[in-house]
């Protein structure tokens, strides 16, 4: 899922505690968690049918060949198109940091997770393989891009 949700492995991944949906379900706002559904068709979808119905076939369900993604989804709604929910750093498990990540977004995730005890951890391209290693980010360590 790296080259389709962080820019080709530019980016971060976080990892949050259990903790975080039940907190989520307490919020204003909230609409509907789920798994994903993968499936060889679209929903059908009735125009009939409730708001929440509609809305949790649509953005629930993807084709089979994602399977492998295993995705979990939250929906909170907002009448805004610029609202953030504020979560706390103790919620927080671990940072995964892109492989191909600039060095401004490694010194800012370390930066941040140093400074909040979360764990860090740095992508590491194997070769000329597609693999990817994460090794944990420890102080003073910084890992080389070849």
């Amino acid at each position: 899922m790296w080259s389709h949700y962080t820019n080709n492995h530019k980016g971060i991944c976080v990892e949050y505690s259990d903790k975080l949906l039940s907190i989520l379900e307490k919020t204003e706002g909230f609409f509907v968690s789920s798994k994903v559904e993968y499936s060889e068709l679209p929903p059908y979808i009735n125009f009939l049918e409730g708001m929440k119905s509609k809305i949790k076939k649509m953005m629930f369900n993807k084709q089979i060949e994602w399977k492998y993604e295993q995705e979990y989804r939250v929906i909170l709604m907002s009448n805004n198109d610029t609202d953030f929910i504020s979560i706390d750093s103790k919620l927080i498990k671990s940072v995964y940091i892109g492989s191909k990540a600039s060095r401004e977004i490694v010194g800012k995730t370390v930066f941040f997770c140093g400074k909040n005890d979360i764990d860090c951890y740095q992508g590491i391209s194997l070769g000329k393989t597609y693999e990817v290693q994460f090794k944990m980010q420890k102080d003073g360590n910084f890992y080389m891009k070849s």
